[in-house]
This record gives structure tokens, C-alpha cells and sequence, in this order.
């Protein structure tokens, strides 16, 4: 029921690694609440961000709810959608709060809701039963095609092709993949300050190792 035995890419070993992603997502979450109750302190916007990646963009988490019209909206990242992106998320704390600290309650509750055959795969388990959970709190939700961040591995690679999908539609309409591959190894090598090599880490992922000059 909660395996997700149509996803081929997933074994054991990948299940047990989303059960400690939502349990380290919760117990930040509940860190951030103590605190704030310590501190008698009441959050009106959070971010949650991963601290494994490079971020490529800016990313001003009240630019989108400064206006009235948007003051109810929710973000997550426009890459990488299979069907939301699960790497990043901002908004308005209550909406925030679904997203962090309710996946094991409602993965018993709202199995029902999940496609046939996806159980705790993250992406599915946000698109069908979290998103609309926070559509229904009276939150908007939607992907930000103007953020990029790379993942960066415990070997030190960082993997550049993240962002490809959201920016294939605007920002490549004049560049090959090539042109677009080089183009972000230049804004990673001026973002860590030392060259970079890039290398086909498989069909799919492009990524780059970079060392400072000794």
C-alpha cells in the first residue's frame, strides 16, 4: 500500500531514505516551533531550503507576498516536476506548516487520494494529497520557474542540469544545450570563485567538479 511498486526506480534502500527526509523535514519544523515559543515569537513566512545545494538565483521569499493579491501564495521550485519539486518550499506559515509536518499523519489518513501504485513517493504524495490540502486551507500554490539551484554531492560535483526543465522554455530559446551547459559552468565558477570540469555524470545529468587553484 505505501511501497511504491510502479516506480522502477525505487528500492529499499530509496524508501527508507524518503522516511528520513520527512522525518528530518518534521523534527526542523518542530525545532522552529519550540523555539518560537520560547522566544514568544510568531512567524508569519517560512522558507524551507536544503543546505546540499548551490543557489544559482536570487530567491526573495517575501517578493511574492508583499502584494495583497499574493499574499496567500505558496512556492515551490518550476524544475525538476515530476509532478511539483519537492526541494524547496515557501510561503505563508500555515501553508508551510501542512507541507512539513503532516506527511506521516496524512500518508496513513489520506492513502486513498495517492495514485494507484506511487505509495511515499515524495513528488506524487505532495501533488496529491499535500497541495491540495493546502489549496484547501485557502492557500495559493504554484512553481516559480525563475529559481534554479544545483544539487551538489557529498563528492563535491554539482550537478548543473537541475534546472534544465524550466529553462528550457524561456531562457534557451537561442541556446543549444551545449551553449547552455557552458553557461552555467561560468556562473557556478563565479559563484565559488575556482575553475571547474565538467563531465556526463550519466545520459541525464551533467555535472561539474570544481577545486580551488593551489
Amino acid at each position: 500500500l505505501y511501497y511504491p511498486w510502479n516506480k522502477t526506480s525505487f528500492d529499499e534502500n530509496t524508501v527508507n531514505n524518503v522516511v528520513k527526509q520527512w522525518h528530518s523535514i518534521e523534527a526542523v519544523w518542530r525545532l522552529m516551533e519550540r523555539e518560537a515559543e520560547k522566544l514568544q515569537l510568531q512567524y508569519d513566512l517560512i522558507g524551507m531550503f536544503r543546505s546540499d545545494v548551490l543557489f544559482a538565483t536570487p530567491i526573495d521569499i517575501t517578493g511574492n507576498m508583499t502584494s495583497p493579491s499574493h499574499v496567500s501564495e505558496a512556492i515551490y521550485p518550476g524544475f525538476a516536476l515530476h509532478p511539483v519539486n519537492d526541494r524547496m518550499f515557501f510561503g505563508k506559515f500555515h501553508a508551510v506548516r501542512i507541507w512539513a509536518s503532516e506527511r506521516f499523519r496524512r500518508v496513513v489518513s489520506d492513502i486513498h487520494r495517492i495514485r494507484p501504485g506511487s505509495g511515499i513517493h515524495p513528488e506524487n504524495f505532495l501533488h496529491d494529497v499535500l497541495v491540495p490540502e493546502i489549496r484547501e486551507n485557502g492557500h495559493k500554490v504554484k512553481a516559480d520557474p525563475n529559481i534554479c539551484f544545483f544539487r551538489v554531492r557529498a563528492d563535491m560535483s554539482t550537478w548543473i542540469s537541475d534546472c534544465l526543465q524550466a529553462r528550457r522554455g524561456f531562457e534557451m530559446k537561442n541556446l543549444n544545450r551545449s551553449e547552455y551547459f557552458e553557461e552555467q559552468k561560468r556562473l557556478v565558477e563565479s559563484i565559488v570563485g575556482c575553475p571547474c570540469e565538467s563531465s556526463n555524470l550519466n545520459a541525464v545529468t551533467k555535472q561539474l567538479v570544481c577545486r580551488p587553484r593551489k
